[in-house]
């Protein structure tokens, strides 16, 4: 049986303020979701590894677990500079992306599974 690739996602967002409340919905950023928006926006592979995504959230939280708009910006202003792009090209991007992308498969019909008069034993009564 073969499997199909669904994705779900938001549109472009509006502003990064709308970015930013997509994915920390509470005011704060934690790293998944840092590295989340920037897989979502394809950044990962432009002069940066998923690992220099952890780096540079470690970098702008400090001492804390979370990141709120502040550093958020000052994390972006980092990914602009190791991908090598201007911060506003950078931006766009992201606002391009929208909110969190949900990719999941979905199995295809199966006569085995389905169809319940295939059924044997204790199953099929």
């Amino acid at each position: 049986s073969v499997q199909v690739e669904v994705e779900v996602g938001f549109g472009p967002a509006d502003s990064l303020d709308e970015v930013f409340e997509l994915f920390a919905p509470n005011g704060e950023m934690d790293g998944r979701n840092f590295a989340k928006m920037i897989r979502d926006a394809k950044l990962v592979g432009r002069n940066m590894a998923a690992p220099d995504v952890d780096l540079i959230f470690a970098k702008a939280k400090g001492k804390g677990v979370k990141i709120n708009r502040k550093q958020f910006v000052l994390a972006l202003e980092d990914v602009a500079l190791r991908t090598k792009m201007e911060y506003d090209a950078l931006v766009q991007i992201i606002m391009d992306a929208g909110g969190p992308r949900l990719v999941g498969t979905h199995a295809e019909a199966n006569k085995f599974h389905d169809d319940k008069t295939t059924y044997t034993g204790s199953h099929g009564r």
